[in-house]
Order: C-alpha cells, then structure tokens, then sequence
C-alpha cells in the first residue's frame, strides 16, 4: 500500500509510504513535521508494482490554526468593510463575529480561508465592534483583535458670509449619523449648541449681524454615538482691498473696496517719507473714499477695518508722491533716444545703485527702480513699456529726502 500526501514539482504528489503486502491492515500513522492542511490519497499494488486506481483525496487539518491579525474596519457606501491578514495554512474557512453596543458576540457569517474581507451591510445606529477567527474542522484559533464602528468627524469647515449672512459648509465622512449639531463660541466662551441638522445635509445658513467672534465647529450625532468635532472655522473682519491713491495739486484721495459686513468703522494709517506707519484718521462703517490735504512728499497708505470686538488685517499699501502744481525742485523735461527703448537721466547722486521711484502723472508710483549711477551721475532708464505721457521719478538726496524728475515719453 502506497500514501501520497502533499504536492511535488512535477507530479503534484510525494510519496511518503509503501507498506507492502498488509492483506487486511489498512492502518497507518501520519505524523507531520509541522502543522497544516494535507491532502491524501491511497493506491493498491501486487507484487510486479501493477497498481490499482487511486482513492479518493482526503484533506487533513493538523494543528490549531493560527489567529488573524491586523483586521482593520473602513467605512465603504454605508456599510462596513472588514479586512485582515491570515496568519496560518491549515485553516478551512474563517468565522465573522459582531456584538451590538457591548453586549454578546455572534457570529455574523463565514468566508473561505483564501477570503481576506468582509463587507457588513447592516445600517443600523448601534455600536458595532468585529473579530475573526480561523477554524478547521478538528479546531480553532484564538480571535482576532477587536474593531469598533465609529462616526467619523466631519472635515473642511468652512464658512462664508454676504452681508450679515454666514453660511457653514463641512464634508461628511460618516455613514450611520442622525443628524449633526452646530456649535458655536461667542468671544472665546465655551462651546454651546447653536441648532442641528438631519444627516446627510452638509450646509447651514443665517443671519447674525453684531459684532461679535463667532467660532463654529461641528460634528455627527446618532442614538449612540458621537464624532469628534471638525476643525473650526470663525467669523473674520475681512481686511479691505484694491486701495487705490490719486493726487490732485496738494489734495490725496484714497479708495478702497470694503469686504466685511459688520465692521464699525475703517482706520487710515500715513506714512510719510519712509518712516512708520501712523493712524492720521478714520471714517464711518460702509465708507470707502477719504481725501486730505498734503505737503508735498512721499507719502504711503493702508486702510483696516475695525468694531468693538476686532480689527481686520491691513489692506494693500498704495503710495503716491504729491508735488503740488508743478515738480519743482531739480525738475527737468528728458526725452527717449530717437527709435530707441530707453533714456539717459543725469542725477545729481553719488555713484553706486539707488532706488528710484517711477510715477505716473497723477502722482501714484508704478514701481521701484534700482538704478546703477555712474561717476558722473548718469543712469538709464528703460522706457520701452511706458505709454506716450509724462511721468515722474523720485529721488532722495542726504539731509534732503523729496526730490522729482520730469521726464516725457513721446
């Protein structure tokens, strides 16, 4: 009698046992190097080694199988997606179990041992907590580690306004929610409800209009659970734009586009000639013009927005040189070089390089040139992308801060 468990490179089998003329003993002992799922199969052969055919395969299952690991729950289309590492070669099948909201374990259902995942549909609001384990049919393995359903924070908060309307908006990373509540911090205070919303809905909207730090957070909500909230988001004063100065003769205009819905008021901050910024006035909610008038200088702006409770971050800094009627000081007419891009300017400067202020003629400076002067103070200007018209460059000289130059492209 011949045993032949097991696969070799070529047949498939191995040959493990040739027991000779046994008459009616058909008894025999396997005894494995190592745990395991065998597949045996027996054939019959006389004394010229003619052989009968083969019986049938049996598989054996030897040892205890060795327990799952890693099984790890994601959230998939509203179900509940099981996956695990098998860490054995002798199990048959493995068992899925669940308990609902800490109560008993059962078994949920069965998959193959080459099945490496589970997807439970069950949707219902209770605690769900998951383990594994393999089985044969002579044995089982101790259980997997344990998982547990969770509600998943929701994320990206953000939050808009029009006029006194806010509106909060958030991505939902959960399946089994009933609703999500809105929370909101007055001032720094402490988080309280502000109202909920049914599940699945992702925006909330209303109107507020004082003057208060609102900070919002949000997070879902069932029967049994609760997520951890979302990031916050807060009400802001938003900082004015595009602020834009003109100058006419000695007076300064400066406008500018008002984001915020519920500032009080809009602060000015001057600057004058290079130095620091200073407050020099301010004007009432919604009003987004303001002019004064100036000695002639350099002069920088920039506008914030302002209420009882906050202050906007500061707008974009707009300079202008104000020259009165005319720019008198060290002021002379210079012209392009015929059918050429640039123009040769004579300065009364030290040699080395220098920053130059190019202005338009209505005194508002277009960039800052870092102009190269040569020992007998010349410099070139490049002219190639300036419209037709006069412009202005300004210049400082030690002791001395405010002088302009007149040139005009023809």
């Amino acid at each position: 009698m011949i045993l032949l468990p097991m696969a070799d490179p070529i047949s498939g089998w191995r040959r493990v046992a040739d027991h000779g003329n046994m008459g009616l003993n058909t008894g025999w002992k396997f005894i494995p190097a190592q745990p395991g799922m065998y597949a045996i199969k027996v054939q019959a052969v006389d004394g010229g080694y003619m052989g009968s055919g083969w019986s049938p395969e049996k598989t054996v299952f030897v040892g205890a199988p060795t327990a799952p690991s890693s099984l790890v729950l994601a959230h998939q289309s509203g179900k509940a997606r099981l996956s695990w590492v098998n860490n054995c070669n002798n199990a048959e099948y493995f068992v899925i179990e669940r308990r609902l909201n800490g109560g008993a374990f059962q078994k949920v259902d069965s998959v193959s041992y080459t099945t490496l995942s589970y997807v439970d549909s069950y949707n219902g609001f209770e605690t769900r907590e998951y383990r594994v384990n393999a089985v044969n049919p002579n044995q089982r393995s101790a259980f997997s580690n344990t998982v547990q359903s969770t509600l998943d924070a929701p994320t990206a908060l953000g939050l808009t306004h029009s006029g006194p309307q806010i509106t909060l908006t958030w991505t939902d990373n959960s399946y089994n929610e009933k609703y999500f509540i809105i929370e909101r911090s007055v001032n720094g205070g402490a988080y309280l409800k502000a109202d909920s919303v049914n599940t699945n809905i992702t925006t909330y909207a209303f109107t507020y209009s004082g003057f208060d730090q609102l900070k919002f957070r949000v997070y879902g909500k069932n029967p049994t659970q609760q997520s951890p909230p979302s990031n916050t988001a807060e009400t802001l004063l938003d900082a004015p734009t595009n602020l834009q100065v003109t100058t006419l003769q000695n007076s300064t205009t400066l406008i500018w586009t008002d984001n915020s819905y519920n500032e009080k008021y809009f602060v000015i901050e001057r600057q004058f000639g290079g130095g620091s910024f200073q407050k020099t006035d301010s004007v009432a909610s919604n009003v987004t013009t303001y002019s004064q008038t100036s000695v002639n200088g350099l002069y920088g702006f920039r506008v914030l927005a302002a209420n009882a409770k906050q202050r906007s971050g500061y707008s974009n800094v707009a300079q202008i040189v104000v020259t009165g009627l005319e720019p008198s000081n060290r002021s002379s007419d210079a012209y392009p070089v015929p059918a050429a891009d640039h123009i040769t300017l004579k300065l009364p400067l030290p040699a080395g390089n220098h920053s130059l202020l190019l202005i338009n003629s209505m005194g508002q400076v277009m960039e800052e040139v870092n102009a190269s002067i040569d020992a007998e103070g010349s410099t070139t200007l490049v002219v190639q992308d300036l419209t037709p018209g006069m412009y202005l460059l300004h210049y400082g000289l030690p002791g001395d801060s405010h002088h302009v130059l007149k040139f005009v492209k023809k």
